[in-house]
């Protein structure tokens, strides 16, 4: 099984290092929940010489001043990054100004999104376009073969680049698994949901949507400075709540567990962010290290 995910990686990045031949700036997307996380480890490498922008996806999801504080400490890396903004009707017009702007405002730049599976690269790229789907290419004999969208100042490649995750171990595979970018298989539920409380758990906002969310007591879910209970008293809680008994009337944590991550992800619980940048024990822009530790 190693050897096969080994393979569709490496076909994975071969086809993207083809495309990006043909494009002046990428577009890198990440989820705002986990932005250090969730960025490719192959992106320092594969953006060489290239302009470079990082687009954060889902920041409706995530924290605000989380997400800020991202912004600023990318920024202060060198790394040009906004928001994707998906509540601002504005936003795919400023996003298109400022990939333009990475570009160097060179005249009608080439452009690639790019980014692990799973993370809205496709969502962004059809904010980006719009309904200008009319796809052409800019340079006959240069981009054969590739589907490009005119969109007056720049030219977008029509699909995705797809940058497959190194998981590793420790707490990076349990950061995406949390985020639905890898799937079940290799994080399940509840392993997921173990993890989401332990990282959560200290902070109101998330206790607050808990308890909103699933009608728990102050007992199960007790507001701050008090203790968390251990995890299996939470996810009982939410079973019994939801009604998801085993034969015999045990709570079923691991139904429970898939229904607090299905919450969390749809953003049910309340904006929340699994990482800071005050998490960084040490600056290292471009994925390699970080709050979730090695890949």
């Amino acid at each position: 099984m190693k050897g096969v995910l080994k393979g569709h990686m490496a076909r994975a990045l071969r086809q993207v290092r083809r495309y990006l031949d043909a494009v002046d700036v990428v577009i890198e997307v990440a989820d705002a929940r986990a932005p250090f996380t969730s960025r490719s480890g192959q992106i320092a490498s594969l953006v060489a010489g290239r302009a470079h922008l990082l687009v954060l996806t889902r920041d409706d999801l995530a924290d605000p001043d989380t997400t800020q504080a991202w912004l600023a400490w990318f920024r202060r890396q060198g790394i040009a990054a906004e928001t994707a903004a998906a509540a601002d009707p504005r936003a795919p017009e400023r996003l298109r100004r400022r990939v333009v702007a990475t570009a160097g405002n060179r005249p009608k730049p080439r452009a690639m999104v790019v980014g692990l599976p799973n993370v809205g690269k496709s969502t962004l790229l059809n904010r980006l376009a719009g309904r200008r789907r009319v796809r052409t290419g800019p340079e006959p004999g240069v981009t054969r073969g590739k589907q490009w969208v005119d969109l007056g100042n720049l030219w977008l490649l029509d699909m995705p680049g797809v940058l497959p995750p190194r998981l590793g171990g420790g707490a990076r595979r349990l950061v995406l698994g949390t985020l639905g970018l890898v799937g079940p298989e290799v994080v399940t539920p509840y392993e997921a949901a173990v993890f989401l409380i332990g990282r959560l758990g200290g902070q109101e906002t998330f206790r607050q949507g808990l308890r909103a969310r699933f009608r728990l007591d102050a007992e199960t879910v007790p507001p701050l400075p008090a203790d968390l209970p251990p995890v299996e008293v939470v996810l009982d809680g939410l079973a019994r709540r939801r009604g998801l008994l085993r034969p015999g009337g045990e709570p079923d944590r691991e139904r429970a567990a898939h229904v607090l991550m299905a919450a969390f992800r749809e953003g049910g619980l309340g904006r929340l962010s699994l990482e800071h940048p005050r998490d960084l024990e040490e600056p290292a822009p471009g994925g390699e290290t970080g709050p979730a530790g090695d890949e």
